[in-house]
């Protein structure tokens, strides 16, 4: 179990220090990107409430769309751990 955390703090932080490094090279966003408004976006991205931060370039959004898709998979890894794991599996 604590290697599912571990993975999900890497995925989160991974993809906010890769916002922020975009930003601060290429910009692509509504606005400029500070570690904190990296982490904000990646964590509404990750929680499907959003953000009030826009995604302008193409590079930011395909960015977007591979932690979308990222997001699902440990999501759904998750939860086959989780469920194996209440019915006794290994």
């Amino acid at each position: 179990m604590l290697g599912i955390v571990w993975l999900l703090v890497n995925v989160v932080f991974g993809f906010a220090e890769t916002y922020y490094f975009v930003d601060s090279i290429y910009g692509g966003f509504s606005e400029r990107l500070s570690h904190v408004d990296a982490l904000y976006l990646t964590v509404g991205i990750l929680s499907t409430a959003g953000s009030s931060i826009g995604v302008n370039s193409p590079l930011a959004r395909s960015i977007v769309i591979v932690q979308m898709v990222t997001d699902l998979v440990l999501i759904g890894g998750v939860g086959a751990v989780v469920v194996s794991r209440f019915r006794g599996e290994r």
